[in-house]
């Protein structure tokens, strides 16, 4: 089994709108079958940390047996469009494996911010 981490993360003054939340969470789970994107707005940072994604992505059923997961997490920092964006890219993990994997990165780029 391959597996590869990317981490990459940059900040900027230019904040695009995401549903008119000022942070959020994206993950994306592609298979060889299939792309499921979740996104998740938040109004504020708090709620982001505080929030858990692993019962949700538990419940996915995935029919492949690898998969790559990409998240990023975009939080507001200090005042006016200044914000903090993080991702994370892990493939080839198998696809039983993609809550405790995502949950585990998600973790790693939340503590990365704070």
């Amino acid at each position: 089994m391959a597996l590869s981490f990317a981490l990459s993360g940059y900040a900027s003054n230019e904040f695009p709108d995401f549903e008119d939340y000022a942070n959020y969470l994206q993950i994306e789970i592609k298979t060889e079958s299939s792309v499921i994107t979740i996104e998740h707005g938040f109004k504020t940072s708090d709620e982001l940390f505080a929030h858990n994604t692993f019962d949700l992505l538990s419940s996915i059923s995935l029919v492949d047996d690898f998969c790559t997961v990409s998240i990023t997490v975009k939080v507001r920092v200090g005042v006016d469009s200044n914000f903090i964006e993080v991702s994370a890219t892990v493939s080839d993990i198998p696809c039983a494996d993609v809550a405790a994997v995502a949950k585990r990165t998600i973790a790693q780029l939340k503590a990365g911010i704070q």
